[in-house]
C-alpha cells in the first residue's frame, strides 16, 4: 500500500504548490483556497500564510493580508519577506504624512492616509 506516502506535511505542499500554480495562472481565489487547505491541514505553515496574504493583497483585502503576515511573523519572528510587506503599509502612511506635511490642502492624501491606517490597524 502506497497511503504511508500521504502524511499531512507532504499533502499540506501539494495544496501549496497547487495555490502557487494557480497564482502564476492568475487564479487568485483559487490560489488563496489552495493555500488555506494548505494552513488548515499545518496552522505552522508560514509560507502559506505569506503566499496567502500576498494573494489577498492583489485582491484589496488588505485587512486579511495584514493578518497572514501577521501569523508568519508569530510562526517565524525573523521571516524577513513578512516583515517587509507588513512594513510597505507603516511606510504608505508615513509617505501620505509627509505630502500631508508638504500641502495641507492635499485631500487625496488624507484621505489614502485614512484609508491605509484603517486598513493596518483593524
Amino acid at each position: 500500500m502506497l497511503f504511508g506516502c500521504f502524511s499531512e506535511e507532504n499533502i499540506a505542499v501539494e495544496h501549496f504548490d497547487k495555490g502557487v500554480v494557480h497564482f502564476k495562472l492568475g487564479n487568485l481565489k483559487d490560489a488563496v483556497k489552495n493555500f488555506s487547505n494548505a494552513i488548515r491541514i499545518n496552522p505552522d505553515y508560514k509560507m502559506a500564510y505569506y503566499n496567502r496574504g500576498l494573494m489577498y493583497f492583489k485582491l484589496a483585502e488588505f485587512q486579511l493580508a495584514i493578518n497572514d503576515y501577521s501569523n508568519a511573523i508569530r510562526i517565524s519572528p525573523d521571516y524577513p519577506k513578512a516583515h517587509n510587506d507588513l512594513g510597505k503599509h507603516q511606510l504608505a502612511i508615513n509617505d501620505f504624512t509627509v505630502v500631508i506635511s508638504l500641502n495641507r490642502d492635499n485631500v487625496a492624501a488624507y484621505y489614502y492616509r485614512g484609508i491605509t491606517k484603517k486598513n493596518t490597524l483593524n
